[in-house]
């Protein structure tokens, strides 16, 4: 009887899913922050009926206030990258642990992949080699 190779996902794996996953839309905070000082500036711009070169020479330092403001609002309400990755090592950890523990091994005996797809090939038991013979 073949039995099933122990498979964990990786540290990497758990990175970019938590980065992905506690990003604001998917965009860095310093992104969304512009976007939206652009979009408030410009809202501006258009009330205000100035040329644009004159409005921002007068209203540069509200800009730029209001684009720290909306940084700092951002950076409060989503967890840092150093909090993400560590969070990420915890879950790698107890998942290989869990993994070992399920089929009675070694942690360092369990097999790491970085893609559901890869999991779901070596879980269940896929060659991988084609089935079909090369083209001449």
């Amino acid at each position: 009887m073949i039995a099933k190779t122990p498979v964990a996902y990786s540290q990497r794996y758990y990175e970019k899913t938590l980065l992905d996953a506690n990003r604001f839309l998917g965009l860095p905070n310093p992104i969304w922050s512009s976007i939206v000082t652009m979009m408030i500036g410009l809202t501006g711009w258009f009330a205000s009926g100035l040329e644009l070169a004159r409005f921002v020479i007068e209203y540069w330092g509200w800009l730029l206030g209001v684009g720290i403001v909306i940084w700092g609002v951002l950076k409060c309400i989503t967890p840092s990258r150093r909090h993400l990755k560590r969070l990420a090592l915890e879950e790698h950890r107890a998942e290989v642990l869990r993994v070992a523990k399920l089929y009675g091994i070694d942690p360092t005996s369990v097999r790491f992949v970085d893609s559901e797809e890869e999991r779901r090939r070596i879980e269940g038991g896929a060659s991988t080699f084609s089935t079909h013979p090369p083209t001449s």
